[in-house]
This record gives structure tokens, C-alpha cells and sequence, in this order.
């Protein structure tokens, strides 16, 4: 059995016309029509929340706008190399060759070749690399950055001892 909300003394439910007719004397007593206007205050807030979404939406687009110009080819100032240094190895036999990028975008690929031989690349930290030439001629670094953008610097590399010895060790025998 289950629960009765239903008491036998209230009165039976008003048919539609009835309330409607209820609800219209009402409305009519208490002087208001039938669309309620929001408030003032829910005006002008609604204003103030409408305002800042298109604010927003076009801040996203100038923002939009603003990574896509810097990814086009051209748009940006290329990548240039800077804090070049070179440090010879104490037998002559190399030559270290340390440089630093200045760029804002990031960096794809940086290449580097001595008569037209490439060489590796290695990175030490943020934007700054290292060469290792173990050879005399015209070293040529590039540096593609993200857009597509070359930057290219050549080194005339002179000095390197060719006949140097490279790991030469020796052995004493006693007898």
C-alpha cells in the first residue's frame, strides 16, 4: 500500500478555465500585465556579460591572428647568429666552434658543413650550439627556423694541423 498525499478535505482541483480566470484576477488586482520585464539591474548586467564575451572572442581572434602572421614565411625577423667564438684544441688538430641564435620563434634545424661535408651539431642549452672542425676550408652554418625562414653565416676555418697526432700512445715495456 502506498502513501495518500491526498487529503478528503481539501477542495477538488480547479478545472483550466478556472484558473486562468483566477490568474487573470490576480494579475489585474496586483496591476501587473502578463510579460514580465527584467529588472534594471538584470539589464545592465546582461549588457556587461555580452560586452566581455565579445572582448574575449575578439581578443582569441587578434590572438589568432597575431601566431598565424608569425608562422607565415617572411612575416617575421629571421633568425640571426650571434656570440660566435671559436677555440682551437691544444694540438691544432680541431677547432671548436661555439655560437649563439637570437631568435623570438623557435628553431627547426640547425646545419653546418665544412667543403661541403656536413658536420654534427651539438646543443648545449637554449639556442646555443657547438661545432667541432677538424678540417681547413669555408664552414657554413644554417639555421632554419619554424617558419621556414634560412639564416646562414661562413667561416673561413684556417690553422687546423692536418699531421697532428690524434691519440698516439705509447707502451714501455720493461725488460
Amino acid at each position: 500500500m502506498g502513501w495518500r498525499f491526498h487529503n478528503q478535505h481539501s477542495p477538488k482541483p480547479l478545472t483550466q478555465e478556472q484558473a486562468d480566470a483566477l490568474l487573470d484576477r490576480i494579475m489585474t488586482e496586483l496591476e501587473l500585465d502578463g510579460t514580465p520585464l527584467p529588472s534594471p539591474s538584470k539589464r545592465k548586467y546582461y549588457r556587461i556579460v555580452k560586452r566581455r564575451r565579445l572582448i574575449k572572442r575578439i581578443a582569441a581572434a587578434a590572438c589568432l591572428f597575431i601566431v598565424l602572421a608569425c608562422m607565415a614565411p617572411g612575416t617575421v625577423i629571421p633568425v640571426s647568429i650571434s656570440e660566435l667564438q671559436t677555440a682551437p684544441a691544444s694540438d691544432s688538430s680541431s677547432v671548436q666552434v661555439t655560437f649563439q641564435l637570437n631568435s623570438v620563434i623557435p628553431v627547426r634545424e640547425v646545419t653546418a658543413q665544412v667543403n661541403n661535408r656536413p658536420l654534427s651539431v651539438d646543443s648545449h642549452g637554449y639556442q646555443q650550439y657547438t661545432v667541432t672542425v677538424e678540417e681547413n676550408g669555408y664552414l657554413l652554418l644554417d639555421v632554419c627556423s619554424i617558419t621556414g625562414m634560412h639564416s646562414t653565416q661562413g667561416i673561413e676555418i684556417s690553422g687546423i694541423d692536418t699531421q697532428a697526432s690524434k691519440g698516439i700512445s705509447c707502451q714501455l715495456k720493461n725488460i
